[in-house]
């Protein structure tokens, strides 16, 4: 009963994973980007004014020249199936 147990908690802990990468997908797949990702090369989602962009600008690599309205979301890493890793 355990080792059924165990089994059942790696597949909802897989499925919640695998849920995770298909929302982040969606919204980066929505997003707005002036360049091609490539797979394998991580990427920076922000939020401003209500729309999102995708970045390959990385949070701490702003300096002072970040506005207000910038709102960092997450970094994500392009996967070979073309969905996201999410890393932050």
């Amino acid at each position: 009963l355990r080792q059924i147990q165990g089994q059942v908690e790696l597949l909802l802990r897989q499925a919640n994973q695998i849920r995770e990468r298909i929302s982040i997908s969606e919204k980066i797949y929505q997003a707005d980007m002036s360049f091609e990702p490539f797979i394998g090369n991580t990427y920076h989602l922000y939020e401003i004014n209500g729309a999102y962009k995708l970045m390959l600008i990385g949070p701490d690599e702003w300096g002072r020249s970040k506005g207000k309205e910038l709102l960092f979301i997450c970094s994500a890493k392009l996967l070979s199936d073309h969905t996201w890793e999410l890393l932050s």
